[in-house]
């Protein structure tokens, strides 16, 4: 949960403070979705950003973000959770089983023995429901998946890291 949020950014050419978040709070229960709808520039990145503790100067934000009811370590926060960027910074000539693994790789490194790390990958995509597109190249997704199989694909790459 987050309570009383505010994020303000400095504004260098007016030498000014900008609100970009003000007192917002909200929850999530284990298991939920939960939907930040807004127009454009309402904050809803900004929001994101705040909660997940990722490009933000923790001194311009105010306000209390709680974790199982705890406050917020970023330290351990980071080592459990996952965060999706951005759908389709991928390396185009991989297919999707390639990408899943080597972002397992680059994430777990020498954690997890090629055996273990392979089975991981497998359940991945099979918990995402991408292994029967495992083969296809990622720069034929536009052409031959849906976005929403692209964005499992995101998802998938996060998970790889085993949050």
């Amino acid at each position: 949960s987050w309570h009383e949020l505010s994020y303000d950014v400095m504004v260098s050419s007016i030498r000014k403070t900008h609100t970009i978040l003000k007192s917002v709070s909200g929850w999530g229960e284990p298991g939920d979705i939960v939907a930040l709808i807004g127009s454009e520039g309402a904050g809803k990145t900004t929001l994101l950003n705040c909660l997940a503790g990722r490009k933000v100067q923790t001194h311009r934000m105010t306000g209390q973000i709680l974790v199982n009811g705890f406050p917020k370590v970023q330290e351990v926060f980071a080592s459990y959770m996952g965060y999706v960027e951005k759908i389709g910074a991928y390396t185009q000539y991989m297919t999707v089983k390639e990408t899943v693994s080597y972002a397992a790789k680059m994430r777990l490194g020498k954690a997890s023995t090629p055996e273990n790390l392979s089975k991981f990958v497998e359940e991945i995509l099979e918990l995402l429901h991408l292994k029967h597109i495992e083969n296809t190249l990622v720069i034929s997704l536009a052409d031959d998946i849906s976005l929403d199989q692209e964005n499992r694909l995101a998802i998938s790459t996060e998970l790889a890291s085993n949050p």
